[in-house]
């Protein structure tokens, strides 16, 4: 489907709200990305007590879980961003039909209506 083709989003949807909802949630995802994960430095030359060593690992490995899902909801956001852009926000990505208001408030990063939603979670 081209751009010409969409029909008009009748919807009752503040875009430019949305939109700068997106960029402020993805300008916090990229500052949080940018403070990386990293095992304490205390550690680096020295022998460290086991237990505090085991610590600092799990929570590399939670902050590296962590990372990995904040990668995703960024994708997600830049992906809406562009729908936005091409103005094909607001319609499913999948079939194409109009994703409900209260979804798209709750959810502005959504590509998919509630049924594709589930379809593809399945």
């Amino acid at each position: 489907m081209s751009v010409l083709d969409v029909p008009t989003l009748d919807l009752q949807l503040d875009l430019q709200g949305i939109r700068k909802d997106l960029e402020r949630e993805r300008n916090r995802i990229w500052k949080q990305l940018n403070g990386g994960a990293q095992v304490k430095s205390d550690y680096i030359g020295r022998n460290p007590n086991r237990d505090d060593l085991a610590d600092s690992y799990v929570t590399f490995e939670q902050q590296t879980v962590l990372q990995t899902m904040e990668q995703k909801k960024l994708a997600q956001i830049e992906n809406a961003l562009q729908r936005l852009d091409s103005g094909l926000y607001g319609w499913c990505a999948d079939c194409g039909a109009s994703i409900q208001p209260e979804r798209l408030e709750i959810v502005p990063s959504t590509i998919f209506c509630v049924d594709c939603q589930q379809r593809n979670a399945a």
